[in-house]
């Protein structure tokens, strides 16, 4: 019996090297899609996120909210500002001896273009400002193009009056490693109970 000692030719290892290179470079770009279209979503759940949690804090404080105190006049905009309900006297209820409901400090809920908590992060952060307290609610919020006047549309955040209470809107934006910015909106309707 005799062996083949012959080996593989050029033209064989130049195909052979052709087919794994043409492999590894399509699981090469598989990956990279693979990176980039997480990238997004983690992107687009930092943007969810940050909405959310705005609306999580807002929603029970409006809900609360009188409605004759209300900035009404001023709605639709980028502010919201109203009084809540509150147990000033300290009769462990928020109504008084006189059977009337007690109100507790203006609460201004809108996008902190003051620095009002003075720390340097102004028209993307959505703060809430009760006295001299400030509870930021969000971060990461749209700014309109520009300097340009807030718009329902370009608004990191927006109250639409409607029937007995608002609409509150958050809209937030989470990047990208590389830089692509994704943006979010959340909405939810409260009503005033008092």
């Amino acid at each position: 019996m005799r062996m083949n000692t012959r080996g593989f030719t050029l033209l064989e290892v130049m195909t052979a090297s052709a087919i794994l290179s043409m492999l590894l470079l399509t699981l090469y770009g598989l990956s990279e899609a693979f990176a980039g279209t997480a990238q997004v979503q983690r992107a687009k759940i930092q943007g969810n996120e940050e909405a959310r949690r705005g609306l999580q804090v807002a929603l029970p404080m409006v809900r609360m909210a009188s409605r004759n105190t209300v900035n009404w006049a001023q709605l639709p905009g980028p502010v919201l500002s109203f009084r809540a309900a509150d147990d000033v006297d300290g009769n462990g209820t928020a109504v008084n001896v006189s059977a009337r409901l007690e109100l507790g400090a203006t609460i201004t809920i809108s996008p902190d273009l003051q620095d009002a908590n003075e720390e340097g992060i102004t028209a993307t952060q959505l703060v809430m400002v009760q006295g001299d307290v400030v509870t930021v609610l969000a971060n990461n919020l749209t700014v309109p193009p520009g300097g340009t006047q807030p718009t329902a549309d370009t608004s990191g955040f927006w109250v639409t009056p409607r029937g007995a209470g608002v609409e509150l809107m958050i809209r937030a934006q989470g990047r990208t490693s590389r830089g692509r910015i994704m943006t979010t909106s959340m909405s939810q309707f409260a009503t005033m109970r008092n």
